[in-house]
């Protein structure tokens, strides 16, 4: 013999208040955490003295590109009740991935109309617009794969900022749960 149960009055509001409460204490954090990954990011300019960042450190958001600091979104999933943070899918999706972990990736092939280094005379590169499809065959033929070391950002914005939106989440559900219960 089974008995159905149905919650009313007090009960169902304060499941709602806590449901709320939780969803608004994960927006704050994930953008808590959107805004430490961003910090961390340098702005830099492209010139003679432009050095990419240290391995272990954030990497550089170029200046007029930034797209890797400017894509870094968070998103919440209130029925699993998480948050996840990261860059946004750029392209091919590679570059955000290889600078949190590091790795080597194979450059893509040369096509044409596309400008390319051909050869190098005195030390320097001859770059040129590819017009046919042996120059093509040559400028690819001299990629040489990227490599990328580990420049962590995501995770260490985690570490470094866990303590801090730990308590900013539940600063933030206690207030949203006692507001939403009066």
């Amino acid at each position: 013999m089974s008995i159905a149960v149905s919650i009313t009055g007090p009960f169902k509001k304060a499941s709602r208040a806590l449901n709320k409460a939780v969803e608004s204490a994960l927006y704050k954090a994930g953008a808590y955490y959107r805004s430490a990954i961003q910090r961390s990011m340098r702005w830099a300019t492209i010139g003679k003295r432009y050095k990419p960042s240290q391995p272990g450190q954030s990497p550089k958001a170029i200046r007029g590109r930034g797209q890797l600091r400017r894509f870094i979104t968070y998103e919440v999933n209130a029925a699993k009740r998480t948050v996840e943070i990261g860059p946004k899918k750029l392209g091919k999706g590679f570059v955000p991935v290889l600078h949190e972990l590091g790795g080597t990736v194979q450059r893509h092939r040369v096509k044409m109309g596309q400008k390319a280094q051909i050869d190098t005379r005195k030390g320097r590169p001859v770059i040129i617009r590819i017009k046919t499809q042996k120059q093509a065959a040559r400028a690819t033929g001299l990629l040489r794969p990227a490599r990328y070391p580990a420049r962590p950002y995501v995770s260490t914005a985690v570490k470094e900022h866990g303590a801090k939106v730990n308590s900013l989440f539940f600063d933030t559900f206690k207030k949203q749960f006692e507001k939403k219960l009066n």
